[in-house]
């Protein structure tokens, strides 16, 4: 059986973001592929610092399933919006 990291290419998700969605679910006790599937305000969050490695890369650079390269709703997930300041 595949692991999730291995199942990226027919996710249609970019390496990086199966890893941090890795990082995500497991630190919360969770399946990677709910939170690849259906993922929260603060996971995508949580995903965008990891991949974009706190803004050194666009969020752009990367893709996520059907979403592709705009898989990041940058209109309603700030770090205000979180209670977090960068």
């Amino acid at each position: 059986m595949k692991t999730f990291i291995e199942s990226a290419a027919s996710l249609e998700t970019s390496i990086e973001i199966a890893r941090a969605i890795e990082l995500v679910a497991f630190s919360e006790g969770r399946e990677p592929y709910n939170v690849w599937s259906c993922p929260s305000d603060s996971d995508i969050y949580e995903i965008k610092k990891i991949v974009t490695e706190r803004g050194k890369f666009e969020t752009t650079d990367f893709f996520w399933g059907s979403a592709d390269y705009d898989w990041y709703p940058a209109d309603i997930l700030t770090e205000t919006y979180l209670g977090e300041t960068q």
